[in-house]
């Protein structure tokens, strides 16, 4: 897939032409403001984890990317993940590491679990 070109009417810039990346959801019906304000987003991913309220979705994340910003300009796209920020792929890297190492944290606490409910507390 190829790049799209894409215009968009804001408020300081006002007509502007410019290049999509072709991961870009797209800009319908988003009011843009001001050219700084313009963001490509991709599509949402996440681990999901059944619970007895209902299934509950965690490390949310997605491609992103906002390159007219003016307080913090992004020359290259990020990975945007919820209550986390914005990454660079080392970051992510190693946000993925961790995230494994905690896994099987998580898997030894289940155990351990287990024993309690097993043999009680």
């Amino acid at each position: 897939m190829s790049d799209r070109i894409v215009t968009l009417k804001t408020l300081d810039s006002g007509t502007v032409t410019v290049r999509e990346p072709s991961w870009c959801l797209g800009h319908e019906g988003q009011p843009v403001g001001y050219l700084a304000d313009v963001t490509h987003n991709g599509e949402w991913t996440s681990a999901t984890v059944d619970t007895a309220r209902g299934p509950v979705e965690f490390l949310q994340a997605r491609l992103s990317w906002a390159p007219f910003g003016e307080l913090q300009p992004e020359p290259y796209p990020v990975v945007e993940v919820v209550d986390v920020g914005d990454l660079n792929p080392g970051q992510l890297r190693a946000l993925a590491a961790e995230a494994a190492v905690h896994a099987g944290r998580l898997y030894s606490l289940a155990n351990q679990l287990d024993r309690l409910w097993r043999y009680g507390r």
